[in-house]
């Protein structure tokens, strides 16, 4: 149930769009209706990367009532867009979620009851299981990463890139995040593991698309980034991490 009456929510959903117009023409719809159903307090924050290609256009259009809508001037990129959404979110919760039809809105849910349940600081969906990859550098590269994780942080994780991402708002406002990028994904799980954040992972449904249709990592450039960071936020003070 959408209420903006309400000031606090339960659930806050970002999504972050960048010309995604024909995903975005196919989902969007249905993903508001879909959350509208549910019997929580939630709120959905769209949030538009100055794309090019009527993206914009169609989220102006969209007729459903307590949506909040920001139009960034140029691209911040996704972790700028993100981070500039969750400072305006009202959740207890807020979950990161791909509106390109690579995962379920279903799922969410799944990771929303299940940090309830487990009292998790951020919860993570999972989808190395299946193996589900069109691109094997993709999936050597999640692994890689999330590996390199597990080594420095002793955690254990099975995907450290996946979709979505929830995080509890009171403990990420603890947090200093600087990242604008897709390296923002794991500054997330980074800084959380330096404060002992209690970090779940849920297994989720994942449908790959291709680059024709519109995926927009770039797996050696973006893959360094997030190497980068992880090596960064092991060994920085974490007096740089916390507020």
């Amino acid at each position: 149930m959408l209420n903006s009456k309400k000031k606090n929510k339960d659930i806050s959903f970002i999504f972050c769009v960048f010309n995604e117009y024909p995903s975005l023409n196919n989902n969007i719809e249905k993903t508001i209706k879909f959350i509208s159903k549910k019997k929580y307090s939630q709120e959905i924050i769209i949030i538009d990367n100055n794309s090019t290609d009527g993206s914009k256009e169609l989220i102006k259009s969209l007729n459903f009532k307590d949506i909040i809508k920001i139009y960034n001037n140029k691209n911040i990129g996704k972790g700028g867009s993100s981070r500039k959404a969750i400072q305006k979110s009202r959740g207890k919760y807020v979950i990161i979620h791909d509106i390109d039809n690579e995962y379920r809105i279903e799922d969410c849910y799944k990771c929303y009851e299940h940090a309830k349940k487990t009292k998790s600081n951020l919860v993570i969906g999972s989808r190395v299981y299946k193996k589900n990859f069109i691109y094997m550098i993709n999936y050597l590269g999640v692994i890689f990463l999330t590996k390199l994780i597990n080594i420095l942080f002793q955690s254990n994780l099975s995907d450290a890139a996946s979709m979505p991402k929830l995080i509890e708002k009171k403990f990420y406002n603890k947090l200093n995040f600087i990242c604008n990028g897709f390296d923002f994904d794991f500054e997330l799980i980074t800084k959380s593991l330096r404060l002992n954040a209690k970090i779940t992972q849920v297994d989720v449904i994942y449908s790959p698309r291709s680059y024709k249709e519109g995926k927009k990592i770039k797996a050696f450039r973006d893959g360094m980034l997030c190497m980068i960071r992880i090596i960064k936020d092991r060994f920085i003070s974490v007096k740089k991490i916390v507020k």
